[in-house]
């Protein structure tokens, strides 16, 4: 008959496993004891199920409870990797249809620094959370403590009182020793949780957008004089210089609203920097462009 649990709420964890999920494993570790259930009859002792289900809760449970974590770690870092290859490989392949359709600097810089910065963060938290070699260590190591108890009971009879107090008590062992492997393990966790990287949202799109600023000028200079005949590609930098400075005005004016010297200051300050070497460069393709009309 299955044991009522005393365990208080706040002491079951439900993604790990409870006493119930640990009753429903204790057929298959008694078989894989090799135990007979009638030796203890025999000495007037019952079989000490409680302390079985304990090494149930703290290896069985847990060892299944980071397969389950190792799988979803992977989905996630797979998921991660494709996400990556699918930007290298679509990212330039867009950058040339927007620069063909609309040779708009703009629009590709706010595209491109969309991209870079949600994959900047993507890879600032994966860098960090290296939570994946804890849980296979802990597993591989929680596997070891079982498989060499099951290996030095298996088939032994229990078949004297010294004999059954003897195994009782290397079990309590076994069970305290996997209470310490997934202690160290949470110890862990706990540290790489700690130190999951803060994000500065400014410097990230600030950094996103120097380098796609970069990118789609590129782009930009490869494909709008083969795509456009000269007064097209006039039109669109006199479009182009129109915009960039109404932003530099809107720029300059929040930034002399921020202290001087902060984080906030700087990032926008390096902002209006990029964007006037943008318009210096736009102002240069325009001329080149009007010197051959």
């Amino acid at each position: 008959m299955a044991l009522t649990s005393t365990e208080y709420d706040f002491e079951l964890d439900a993604q790990r496993g409870t006493r119930a999920d640990a009753q429903t494993v204790l057929p298959k570790l008694i078989s894989r004891l090799g135990l007979v259930t009638s030796d203890y009859p025999m000495l007037n002792l019952p079989l000490p199920r409680r302390d079985l289900e304990n090494l149930i809760i703290h290896c069985h449970l847990n060892i299944r409870y980071y397969q389950k974590r190792l799988k979803e770690e992977n989905t996630w870092r797979w998921g991660y990797v494709g996400a990556t290859v699918a930007i290298v490989l679509t990212v330039p392949f867009l950058m040339k249809y927007l620069s063909e359709k609309s040779a708009n600097v703009v629009m590709a810089t706010t595209f491109l620094s969309a991209i870079y910065g949600a994959h900047r963060v993507a890879t600032g938290w994966f860098e960090k959370r290296r939570v994946s070699s804890h849980f296979a260590k802990a597993s591989a190591e929680l596997k070891n403590v079982l498989y060499s108890f099951e290996q030095h009971w298996d088939e032994v009879r229990l078949l004297t009182f010294a004999r059954a107090r003897e195994f009782e008590r290397e079990l309590r062992a076994v069970v305290g020793r996997c209470k310490a492997i997934v202690d160290q393990e949470r110890i862990d966790y706990y540290r790489i949780v700690e130190n999951v990287p803060k994000y500065e949202v400014d410097t990230i799109l600030g950094t996103a957008r120097s380098a796609a600023l970069n990118y789609a000028k590129t782009f930009s200079q490869a494909v709008v004089p083969a795509s456009a005949d000269t007064k097209q590609a006039a039109a669109v930098f006199t479009a182009e210089i129109a915009t960039l400075k109404a932003s530099l005005a809107d720029q300059e004016s929040c930034l002399n609203q921020l202290t001087a010297n902060t984080p906030e200051y700087r990032t926008a300050e390096e902002g209006i920097r990029e964007d006037y070497a943008l318009l210096h460069d736009l102002e240069l393709r325009l001329s080149s462009v009007q010197a051959r009309t």
